[in-house]
């Protein structure tokens, strides 16, 4: 790689109208024309010969400055001569290259690429990039769902509503973790861009977005269902049932071909892809234990030689884990394997044998999604039998033939409202009903997967109002009291009187006690000295 200046100027023949360049009679004056730069590139796709000037400089040294620093972004790879690939391309090399994520990271990573970073973005080439570019890219998915009403959308707005699926393209809104999860999307494409020489810093990277709104769960008190019934909203995003609640869902779904699916994710902290994700061998009923070693994502993964695509690893190495069952869940679980090995021996080669503890009526894995739209449905079905007796005076006869139900679930919808939840909210109501149990909070950890029991004391600790209340009870406990709440404590005290006014002081007050004193003399330890009211009380 080369690169040298020289000086050229403007100077024109009055003849050809042509400059005269280094011809020109005035160049051996120093201060006629100006410097420039040029250097050569990398040669370019055909191998052939590729030259970038640079310029003007005032001075000779300014010039050699200017190409040093020139031919030094050349050999980092971020020369503009070079750097021409539009980001939109670059974002769709750099996914297709990403062998080692998990088929959902890979799914949020093309999902933020086509519906945002490329319809924003994509037309601007690589080194134009600026911090600008991103900043309004995020003003843009703000307003998605929130532009007032006759206000004109940006052209960069109009671009990702025309990305996004019609024909709600322009009303659904998107939360700040949407927008923090796509700027970390386009910050870890950016950092390989680095890494691999084609830019030298990230203009995304200092892109301020608001924190999102941490959710906590909270638990459906009676009056927050009362609320609910009123209004039809929900108090916050994440909810989770109370036991009762909790008991009415199951006692609902017990006729349910998978009731083992149900009890077991009311019971324990699980993802939808790991309950999906257990294999049948996984679960001993001997020693009563379950393993979560393996997941199922239900997105399609790029068939290679690299692993098996039918089996997901965990989200993290804490979330392999082994789960205790209790008696009943055991029993439950144990009766659904010897039903699945009755239905398989049924259906003898039709069987598809995916070695999973639950499956499909013909053996085949089940989709997380799947589950998450019965459960869905579930919920729809006991409203909708409450709703059709109590509100449409609907028969139990028409109850039963209309939804397919028995009367001992009509029985179980009309014992009480079931407020709406979603299904991963059930990992977070069973974590919280082992925490209202006793368990100690290591347990719990272990059994969520958790990384620190920090996080989940900082997450479920505070969902129940039993747990507050215990523990409040526990404190007061420990205080030795050795009279009980006088009656005195509570009669009316007056709040003003005269000076020589002793009718609220004790005529035999406790002696022997000095000022300091630790413990409880009782009434009258303390009397009040004459004359203590000042002016303005008595006057």
């Amino acid at each position: 790689m080369s690169g040298y200046v020289f000086r050229r100027c403007g100077c024109q023949n009055p003849d050809t109208g042509k400059q005269y360049g280094t011809k020109c009679q005035k160049r051996k004056s120093k201060d006629h024309g100006t410097w420039w730069g040029r250097y050569d590139l990398p040669p370019g796709s055909k191998g052939e010969r590729r030259q970038e000037r640079i310029g003007p400089f005032s001075t000779k040294d300014d010039a050699e400055s200017g190409l040093r620093e020139a031919m030094g972004q050349v050999a980092d790879g971020a020369a503009a001569g070079q750097c021409r690939d539009l980001f939109g391309d670059y974002l769709e090399e750099w996914v297709a290259g990403r062998r080692t994520l998990s088929a959902t990271t890979l799914r949020g990573y093309r999902s933020h690429i086509r519906l945002y970073l490329k319809p924003g973005l994509g037309h601007v080439r690589m080194c134009d990039l600026r911090d600008r570019h991103f900043e309004e890219l995020f003003e843009a998915m703000r307003q998605i769902g929130r532009l007032a009403e006759g206000a004109r959308p940006s052209p960069i707005l109009r671009r990702l509503l025309e990305a996004r699926p019609a024909p709600n393209n322009s009303k659904r809104s998107h939360s700040a973790a949407t927008a923090r999860h796509v700027h970390t999307t386009a910050k870890s494409a950016l950092n390989d861009a680095i890494r691999k020489k084609k830019l030298r810093h990230n203009p995304a990277k200092y892109v301020e977005l608001p924190k999102p709104r941490k959710r906590r769960p909270l638990v459906w008190t009676d009056a927050r269902v009362r609320t609910w019934l009123e209004t039809g909203k929900k108090p916050a995003k994440v909810m989770v049932w109370t036991p009762a609640q909790t008991g009415n869902f199951l006692d609902f779904v017990l006729d349910d071909d998978h009731y083992a699916l149900w009890h077991l994710i009311c019971y324990k902290p699980l993802r939808r892809s790991e309950v999906a994700g257990i294999a049948e061998h996984d679960f001993d009923p001997r020693v009563g234990q379950l393993l979560i070693l393996d997941t199922h994502t239900g997105v399609e993964q790029e068939a290679d030689d690299w692993g098996d695509e039918d089996w997901d690893d965990t989200k993290s190495d804490t979330s392999q884990r082994s789960l205790a069952l209790d008696t009943v869940s055991n029993e439950v679980l144990a009766l659904h394997v010897r039903r699945q090995q009755h239905r398989r021996g049924e259906l003898d080669d039709a069987w598809a044998g995916s070695g999973r503890l639950f499956t499909g009526p013909t053996g085949a894995a089940l989709d997380p999604e799947w589950i998450s739209q019965k459960f869905e449905r579930f919920l729809t079905r006991h409203a909708t039998i409450r709703r059709r007796f109590l509100q449409d005076e609907w028969t139990r006869e028409r109850i039963r033939n209309t939804h397919k139900v028995t009367d001992r679930a009509i029985d179980v919808a009309l014992a009480m409202p079931l407020p709406p939840i979603r299904l991963h909210d059930t990992r977070h109501g069973a974590a919280s009903l082992m925490l209202a149990a006793g368990c100690d909070i290591t347990i719990v950890k272990e059994e969520c997967g958790h990384a620190t029991a920090a996080f989940t004391r900082d997450t479920y600790q505070h969902v129940y109002p039993e747990l507050a209340r215990h523990a409040a009870n526990q404190t007061a406990s420990i205080v030795p009291r050795n009279a009980k709440t006088p009656k005195r404590m509570h009669e009316h005290v007056p709040t003003t009187c005269s000076p020589t006014d002793k009718t609220d002081t004790n005529p035999d007050p406790v002696m022997s006690v000095t000022a300091g004193q630790t413990w409880w003399g009782g009434w009258g330890s303390n009397p009040r000295p004459t004359g203590y009211e000042s002016a303005a009380l008595t006057s």
